[in-house]
């Protein structure tokens, strides 16, 4: 029996196989696990050169797969960190101390305000006035749905009134008074898409520069595989990132597998879905993948930019959709087409409120011949029950994962939008299960069907 080039013993070994659920060690060959058994066995596998590690007792678990978590951009070391920060005089006094310690800084960019730290919750660049000491500032938010810019950053960008509110890389809020805010909503969105990320770049803000940004993707990585995951799912690219993942994979510093899913925004083309067909042809090597495709139906709650049935308590606004219902169904039965195989698309965010869900959870057949074949019905699959809410045309639709704690807590004078977070998915043909489950688990429904139930959460670090 040829030796090993690494043996864990002595460990209390989780092993994911049903017939054999534990074990006391684990032999490694190159980059596969050749051996699983028992302490007293193990001898067998190691040899002279053989690493031998004890783990004492310890548990040892296969690699993670985070099926949500955008290592691209990952948390930047420069930046004031704004993370338990629950006052603005709290934030004002973070950014003043990292100023006091960053003299020669140019620009102030910070992470992880909370909108429960705002006073009303939407924050103003009137806010920041002194503390940033006349330099511009980019706050992006826990979640980074939304930015905050004081007013150097607003100059810079072009941000004023009259300027469009449009911008590549999110939309400018406009107060009462007709001036922008320095609110900005719909980052997410547009700021990490390819047109958002190009104008980022070009302004000049610190970390969108190449070398900065593959940096900073090394250092996620990094994390990534000190935390034991050795699959990722990277949410959201465009085919202009596709080069930086190879890079790392060229280089050696992608340790991980990586999957990345790749955005359409509303009026994607049929030649860019070619586009990514070709780039997933191209791509598709055991350590680096691209792979499904990632819709935005709508935002988040606390700008007011989620979809809702009703008004708002404290805002006159429902929020609105990205795509018009009748393109999300038409451009979702494009996806059935045979040019796109394998390519799946779901919902950017964790929860679906009431009336993104219904617009755009099953398309309607425009006519027999654009109907998907009935073994490709589309459910949405929960993680806690598989109870069937109800029958729609298309398939059936089922109760999806409750929302996360933080978005559970009533925001001050407002009653709770939603109660219930969906996720939107799609059965896979059976060819495709390498592309899909891995992103989202494949399992076997009640009837014997092959359903996708998406799990994860978007909150995964090291940036989510």
């Amino acid at each position: 029996m040829a030796a090993a080039d690494l043996v864990i013993r002595g460990g209390r070994v989780y092993t994911v196989d049903e017939t054999r659920p534990s074990a006391d060690a684990v032999a490694v060959t190159g980059d596969r696990i050749t051996w699983v058994g028992e302490e007293r066995d193990a001898g067998d596998h190691i040899g002279s050169a053989t690493r031998v590690i004890d783990a004492r007792g310890a548990t040892v678990l296969p690699g993670f797969v985070d099926a949500h978590n955008h290592v691209r951009l990952g948390s930047d070391p420069g930046a004031v960190q704004l993370s338990g920060a629950t006052s603005l005089e709290q934030i004002r006094a973070r950014i003043e101390g990292f100023l006091d310690a960053n003299a020669d800084a140019t620009w102030v960019v910070g992470e992880g305000w909370n909108y429960a730290a705002i006073p009303g919750g939407s924050p103003t660049a009137d806010m920041l006035e002194g503390a940033t000491r006349g330099l511009p500032a980019f706050l992006y938010s826990y979640d980074v749905h939304t930015v905050w810019l004081d007013r150097e950053a607003m100059a810079r960008l072009g941000v004023g009134r009259g300027a469009a509110t449009a911008l590549p890389w999110g939309t400018i809020e406009i107060g009462d008074d007709g001036e922008p805010t320095g609110y900005v909503h719909d980052f997410a969105v547009l700021g990490i898409s390819e047109d958002g990320e190009r104008a980022l770049a070009r302004a000049g803000i610190p970390g969108y520069a190449p070398a900065a940004a593959y940096d900073r993707m090394v250092r996620s990585l990094d994390m990534a595989t000190a935390f034991g995951i050795t699959t990722i799912v990277e949410p959201q690219n465009g085919l202009h990132d596709l080069a930086t993942f190879a890079r790392a994979r060229d280089e050696g510093t992608l340790r991980s597998r990586l999957i990345a899913a790749m955005l359409c925004l509303p009026g994607t083309t049929a030649e860019r879905l070619d586009a990514l067909e070709d780039a997933r042809a191209t791509y598709a090597d055991d350590r680096f993948r691209a792979g499904p495709i990632k819709l935005y139906i709508d935002d988040v709650i606390e700008p007011h930019t989620a979809a809702m049935l009703e008004p708002y308590a404290n805002a006159p606004t429902s929020g609105e959709t990205f795509w018009d219902p009748a393109e999300f169904s038409s451009f979702l039965l494009e996806l059935e087409r045979p040019r796109v195989p394998g390519i799946h698309p779901r919902h950017g965010r964790p929860w679906y409120p009431d009336r993104a869900r219904r617009g755009a959870t099953v398309p309607r057949c425009a006519g027999a011949e654009r109907c998907p074949p009935p073994d490709r019905a589309r459910r949405v699959r929960t993680s806690r029950r598989h109870r069937p809410l109800r029958e729609a045309r298309g398939g059936r639709v089922h109760a999806a994962a409750p929302l996360r704690s933080r978005h559970r807590r009533r925001l001050a004078g407002q009653r709770r939008p939603c109660t219930r977070a969906l996720r939107v998915a799609f059965p896979v043909d059976r060819g495709c299960r390498r592309n899909a489950g891995v992103l989202v688990g494949l399992e076997r429904g009640r009837d014997g069907s092959d359903d996708v139930a998406v799990h994860g959460d978007d909150a995964g670090r090291p940036r989510g």
